[in-house]
């Protein structure tokens, strides 16, 4: 029987504020995949265990500290904690492999999980597929040792997917081979948006890590530009999420809550939170720094939310494409407070037609089918169906 073996670096733990954000497309992806071969997952945690969800059995790594992405080579108070996590991770695929080899391995992403599946797999002679985010290729792609390590594990795979379309360049120009585009998103059940609002005032959301790279701080010296005009035009900003830069964005919502600015500071939010926040704003804003397409950009779309975006990665392509809301010129706060002003002087309800078109092809369901049908999971004259 035909057997897919899946190996992520995130995934929801359960009780840790902020795993469920940092995994929580993983989860959906893999369920949405089991429908089409047995599936199996390998993800880190702080206690090992082995747990049965949703028709997905779910092999828990032990590692010091998660989320895994927050571990930089670039701090040696790091380095222990990176050597245990990198050990653990590839006695877990081995032991995996040997216990019941699979069919096809899927690594989510490049680094670690691809090289831990192009070093257990070749000894079984089983194929592995790798998936890159724009920290891939953008950030760890950047270390001279490693960037070659990134170079091997992509250009052995069977299949190569990028969840954005300059990042997909980007893979094909390092590794000289063909990448996909791969959508990554996760399933939101949002109510439709019956009354799209139509003019101001507006209700605005952030919701996401507290990263440079997510632009916080742009956001927030962004708001410090808007006017007494503009500000008439809000009802109220929601900031949500968590990460290192917790202490700018809470002393920053402080500045603007004393300056009687309807500013309100959330944490980080499960899905049902999450689906609330998102089907309550008109507006979402995203201004990243570094991006290829963030999740929170399907998350948006399925709830119907129009969207004031910076230019990083492919979203200036997407939100023009589609139709799904303004884009700023650069990815700085002076560029995006512009976008702010110009987003509340029009009406987001006239990007509904967009936003629909766009979530049809940003679906967590189409992007597990597209891979089983790579893989071999479901029979190719489905392709069209």
């Amino acid at each position: 029987m035909s057997s897919c073996l899946l190996i992520t670096t995130s995934y929801p733990t359960g009780g840790l504020p902020g795993s469920e954000s940092a995994g929580a497309f993983v989860e959906d992806f893999a369920v949405s995949l089991s429908r089409h071969v047995a599936l199996r997952v390998i993800a880190p945690a702080l206690k090992a265990g082995i747990e049965e969800r949703d028709n997905v059995r779910v092999n828990f790594f032990r590692v010091p500290r998660i989320p895994l992405s927050l571990l930089k080579p670039s701090k040696p108070l790091d380095w222990f904690a990176i050597a245990q996590a990198l050990r653990s991770g590839d006695a877990t695929v081995a032991d995996e492999i040997a216990r019941d080899p699979p069919s096809h391995i899927l690594a989510l992403w490049v680094l670690p999980s691809g090289y831990w599946a192009r070093r257990q797999g070749a000894h079984a002679k089983i194929p592995y597929s790798t998936w890159a985010l724009g920290s891939d290729i953008w950030t760890l792609g950047r270390i001279p040792v490693v960037r070659n390590v990134l170079r091997t594990t992509l250009k052995s795979a069977a299949f190569c997917y990028a969840d954005g379309e300059q990042l997909r360049s980007d893979v094909k120009r390092l590794a000289g081979r063909d990448c996909d585009f791969l959508a990554s998103s996760r399933l939101l059940p949002c109510p439709s948006r019956l009354n799209p609002a139509t003019r101001p005032p507006y209700k605005l959301a952030f919701l996401g890590r507290w990263h440079p790279n997510k632009g916080a701080d742009i956001l927030l010296d962004a708001l410090r530009k808007l006017d007494d005009q503009d500000w008439q035009c809000i009802t109220e900003i929601r900031i949500a999420g968590g990460g290192p830069q917790e202490a700018l964005v809470m002393a920053g919502v402080r500045e603007l809550q004393a300056a009687g600015r309807p500013v309100v500071l959330q944490g980080f939010l499960g899905r049902e939170a999450a689906i609330e926040l998102l089907t309550w704003a008109d507006w979402l804003l995203v201004p990243s720094r570094i991006e290829s397409i963030p999740v929170i950009f399907s998350d948006g779309l399925q709830a119907g939310c129009a969207m004031l975006t910076t230019p990083a990665g492919d979203l200036a392509q997407i939100v023009e494409g589609f139709g799904v809301g303004l884009c700023a010129d650069a990815a700085n706060s002076d560029a995006f407070g512009a976008v702010l002003k110009r987003g509340l002087a029009m009406s987001p309800a006239q990007f509904q037609c967009g936003i629909r078109a766009a979530a049809e092809r940003f679906s967590v369901a189409e992007s597990a089918r597209r891979f089983a049908l790579d893989a071999g999971f479901i029979p190719v004259e489905s392709r069209n169906e």
